[in-house]
C-alpha cells in the first residue's frame, strides 16, 4: 500500500525542522510541493527518516530545498 507523501513541522531553537513521511515519489506527492512553498525560514533540517519510497521528482524536490533554502538533509538512506 502507498502513503501519501507529507510532512510536519517543529521548532528546535532558532532552526525549523520538516520530518517527512510517507512515500516521496510522483505518484503520491499530490499537494507537498504547495505546502512546502507556504513554510517559512531558510537553512532548514529536512529529516527523511521516514520516507518509505523516493524517485527523482521526491529527491528534486529535497534537493530544491537543499539548495534554495540552504537546507540540511538528516537520515536518509542509499535507497
Amino acid at each position: 500500500m502507498s502513503s501519501v507523501a507529507t510532512f510536519t513541522e517543529e521548532t528546535q531553537g532558532d532552526r525549523r525542522v520538516l520530518r517527512f513521511s510517507g512515500n516521496l515519489t510522483l505518484a503520491r506527492i499530490g499537494r507537498l510541493t504547495e505546502r512546502l512553498d507556504e513554510v517559512q525560514g531558510d537553512h532548514m533540517l529536512l529529516d527523511l527518516g521516514e520516507v518509505g519510497r523516493m524517485d527523482t521528482v521526491g529527491a528534486w524536490i529535497v534537493y530544491k530545498l537543499s539548495r534554495e533554502r540552504g537546507a540540511q538533509v538528516v537520515n536518509a538512506n542509499q535507497d
